[in-house]
């Protein structure tokens, strides 16, 4: 089984906090025990549970910082962590001593939850590919000196340039795709011709709305999931399952990992870290012994316009 190490730097300002459901990702970590996870971080972590395949990596953002500027002959504008995602191309090469002993690599943002990794990324997919998934929340590349600086390596194609995004201290998504900024590491992948394996496995939830919709139904493949209803996701023993309802039956879709981005998250007091389901807009509660769809509708009840305003 080829080895896998994955990178989550999360660096807090003066006075800053932890997310509260920050011990719903590391859980979800725990049931991948065949990959690692290193937390690279300058945050008190004494009162979270940490799994064998968790690593705490206590350091601090200026060190961090310090590493990438030496592999470059100009000044680099890294003024505060959030900068860091444009960064991520390099941590192949600032955290060669983590994954030297590793098969492949990848960053991880922590406002996921993680399912089933190894039952999508099989040996299989990851050695017909370079680069595993192309968004900024995942993505887990080939771990050879040559993968690891594609970056400033590859023709550009029209693309950003990696040395002004570098010397930009705007963030701008040079990690991912960013066509509204001309074009990103996953756009300069593909152009390039590099083999990258983006299946829509992952439930990307949907920023601006109350409902749990993921946006791939935005993509022509997947549209007929517009007419999903009442979304919850369920998860247990390591999966991730939607539950819908469509033509009035409850259905189920299971996924790699669901994104919550921009939804701060709200944890039922003493919920079951192992057992508990994502309802909308925004919260974690212990799962219920039944589900069915007069359950997943009373989940679904709320004001909708007060949240999305």
């Amino acid at each position: 089984m080829k080895k896998v190490a994955i990178l989550i730097p999360y660096f807090l300002n003066k006075n800053a906090k932890l997310p509260e459901a920050l011990q719903l990702f590391i859980n979800s970590c725990k049931y991948n025990k065949t990959i690692d996870f290193y937390f690279i971080t300058n945050a008190n972590m004494q009162e979270y549970t940490i799994p064998t395949n968790f690593s705490v990596v206590k350091t601090n953002f200026d060190e961090i910082k310090t590493r990438i500027q030496k592999l470059f002959n100009f000044k680099i504008q890294l003024n505060n962590p959030y900068k860091l995602c444009d960064f991520k191309p390099t941590y192949g090469e600032i955290f060669h001593d983590l994954i030297k002993e590793y098969d492949y690599w990848g960053w991880s943002d922590c406002d996921l939850i993680y399912g089933d990794i190894r039952k999508y990324l099989t040996d299989t997919i990851l050695e017909s590919n370079e680069r595993i998934l192309s968004h900024g929340h995942l993505s887990i590349f080939k771990n050879t000196k040559k993968v690891n600086s594609y970056y400033r390596t590859l023709d550009n194609k029209g693309c950003m340039k990696w040395e002004e995004v570098f010397q930009n201290s705007t963030n701008l998504a040079f990690d991912e795709w960013a066509a509204h900024n001309g074009g990103g590491l996953s756009q300069i992948y593909k152009k390039n011709n590099i083999k990258m394996y983006d299946e829509q496995i992952i439930a990307d939830i949907q920023t601006y709305r109350y409902s749990l919709h993921t946006t791939r139904e935005n993509n022509n493949k997947y549209k007929y999931e517009k007419k999903n209803k009442y979304s919850i996701f369920k998860i247990k023993d390591g999966k991730v399952i939607q539950y819908f309802i469509r033509d009035n039956k409850i259905m189920q879709e299971e996924y790699i990992y669901i994104h919550l981005q921009k939804r701060k998250i709200v944890l039922e007091e003493n919920i079951d870290y192992d057992n508990y389901l994502i309802i909308p807009p925004n919260k974690a509660i212990t799962c219920p012994k039944e589900i069915d769809i007069n359950t997943i509708k009373r989940m679904n009840s709320g004001n909708k316009i007060k949240w999305n305003f």
